[in-house]
């Protein structure tokens, strides 16, 4: 039996937008120093690397995740500034509200052929 697996990073979509996600954190201070990693995938990138990995009958795992690279803080300074809004503030003596903090690799499903929609946006 052939079996081909994805690994999603966070799902983002329309009525599920980064900017207002995060733009609800505006000005608060969040648990933790930022500086852990995002991972983030569309979810017409799902829908398109599903029917990819169906046909070229695909096996083993991949990860699903765009090209984006940056961490928590980055990636919410960003979204901030964009919408001017004030940053979020970070309070390093309490513990990060996620333990998740790995740069993921999408390399492999490139490398089958696979074109990201939205390989390098995050909104």
């Amino acid at each position: 039996m052939k079996i081909c697996l994805l690994r999603l990073g966070g799902i983002y979509r329309p009525g599920r937008e980064l900017d207002q996600s995060i733009g609800r954190l505006a000005g608060k201070t969040l648990p933790g120093s930022g500086k852990k990693w995002v991972s983030w995938i569309h979810l017409d990138d799902i829908v398109s690397a599903v029917e990819f990995v169906r046909q070229k009958r695909c096996q083993g795992i991949y990860n699903l995740v765009n090209d984006v690279k940056l961490t928590n803080r980055e990636l919410f300074n960003l979204i901030c500034d964009r919408q001017q809004l004030e940053r979020i503030s970070w309070d390093e003596s309490k513990s990060s509200l996620t333990t998740l903090n790995d740069r993921v690799d999408n390399s492999k499903i490139k490398a089958m052929g696979y074109e990201l929609i939205y390989g390098n946006t995050l909104v």
